[in-house]
């Protein structure tokens, strides 16, 4: 009788990726280079601004959500470093398993979750500084204000939310087939969520295709 030799086993798709009604990117093996052709091969440039809208002293707790394949969280992670943590959480499966494969490659100690920004896992009152870059304009109304009550409470009193995203011509944020949004509803909806704003502005950087970027940072009210 002819010899058969067993198949070898396959990887298990993924399968456990959190329910939501935002959207959620699965082509993580092109997301980078996705990046860094938009970016001119200034990938790195653009998250080292990012990151330096955020005091981050050694010890804190960040959460980065929406957190992609992980390069602002690694930057972050070194700032904080050893007696620090960063979290990044992302509620595509394929994200998370490319951003742990950094983190192990840059033996670096970060914890990846697969979540949604609207259902933190996190304890309350645990994180320093929450940072969610290029998220929201993929989130629907309804999402947003779940999300933002979730970062609130997971926020030390004082601590501070940043959120960057794609601001354009009278501060809409422009979109990708996502969910539009403006700067002024944004920031009621910060009030709403107890995350007061403290300032806002642009960040100077051409990318292709991109409009203009725009950050808001907002502080959890003193419990």
């Amino acid at each position: 009788m002819p010899h058969h030799t067993p198949p070898r086993a396959q990887a298990a798709p993924y399968t456990n990726a959190p329910p939501t009604t935002g959207n959620v990117l699965h082509w993580a093996t092109r997301y980078d280079w996705l990046v860094q052709s938009m970016t001119l091969g200034r990938a790195g440039r653009l998250r080292q601004r990012m990151a330096d809208l955020m005091p981050l002293q050694p010890g804190n707790v960040v959460l980065d959500i929406g957190c992609g394949t992980g390069d602002l969280a690694l930057r972050l992670a070194r700032r904080v470093g050893a007696t620090g943590q960063v979290i990044g959480v992302d509620p595509s499966p394929e994200m998370i398993a490319r951003a742990r494969a950094k983190a192990q490659r840059h033996a670096l100690a970060l914890d990846f979750r697969v979540e949604a920004a609207e259902h933190l896992t996190i304890g309350d009152q645990s994180v320093d500084y929450a940072v969610s870059s290029f998220v929201f304009h993929h989130l629907p109304r309804e999402i947003r204000d779940q999300a933002l009550a979730g970062i609130a409470r997971v926020l030390k009193p004082t601590g501070q939310l940043l959120i960057i995203d794609f601001l354009g011509e009278g501060g809409h944020v422009l979109t990708h087939g996502a969910q539009p949004t403006d700067s002024l509803d944004l920031l009621t909806m910060l009030r709403a969520a107890g995350l007061p704003p403290i300032e806002q502005g642009g960040i100077p950087f051409f990318a292709l295709g991109m409009p203009s970027l725009g950050f808001v940072r907002a502080q959890r009210a003193s419990a």
